[in-house]
């Protein structure tokens, strides 16, 4: 899958998906979370995160009401995902 690094606003870029590194735990952090909480909308986003809980390292979690939003922990290999089909596509298992 083809995919493109761009050094702009996270919070401003066109994009189908934001990955995130975040806190394991559902709270907003300063910084990038912060900014993406905001735009996304913080109290609808905080809410969703709090539905999920805590992202184990090397998990990843998606949040299909705030237009593709997704947040990751420290990914490392192989991904174990939790994510709903339709996002599946967007990872993939690497060695």
């Amino acid at each position: 899958m083809p995919f493109k690094i761009v050094r702009n606003d996270i919070t401003k870029v066109k994009a189908d998906v934001i990955v995130n590194t975040a806190n394991p735990n559902p709270i907003c952090a300063s910084g990038t979370d912060l900014a993406i909480y905001e735009a996304a909308g913080k109290e609808k986003l905080l809410a969703e995160r709090a539905n999920i809980g805590k992202i184990a390292r090397g998990d990843i979690d998606s949040y299909i009401d705030a237009n593709y939003v997704r947040e990751s922990h420290r990914k490392e290999y192989p991904v174990r995902s939790r994510s709903n089909a339709r996002m599946r596509g967007l990872t993939e298992e690497r060695e």
